[in-house]
């Protein structure tokens, strides 16, 4: 989470200059159209080699933020009967589901409508 604090952080206009961390650095503006949800759930494509004839082509991850050194996002693998879970994985071959969040604990409001 860190991380993506900081990623995101260096994307934000600063009040004096009106420009951004990055844009300051490299003289263009960011490119803000690859952002996406911190902790929703995430359909991983499997790497070739994991892929099989039957059985499913995705995995079940948590998107944790975004690659250091590419231009990938970083995910936390939830349930997979191929990949090991609680492992990270980088990868751009992902659908995400932005509204759909593993790991949300209802509020004690929510359990009282219900």
């Amino acid at each position: 989470a860190l991380l993506t604090a900081c990623f995101l952080q260096t994307r934000i206009p600063h009040r004096f200059t009106g420009k951004t961390p990055y844009e300051l650095w490299k003289g263009y503006k960011p490119s803000l159209k690859y952002l996406k949800v911190w902790g929703c759930l995430a359909k991983v494509m499997l790497p070739d080699p994991k892929k099989r004839k039957i059985g499913f082509k995705t995995s079940d991850c948590l998107f944790i933020g975004y690659a250091e050194n590419s231009a990938a996002y970083r995910f936390l693998v939830l349930q997979s009967d191929v990949l090991s879970c609680n492992t990270i994985v980088e990868t751009k071959n992902v659908d995400f589901l932005e509204n759909v969040f593993p790991l949300k604990v209802e509020s004690k409001r929510d359990i009282l409508r219900k």
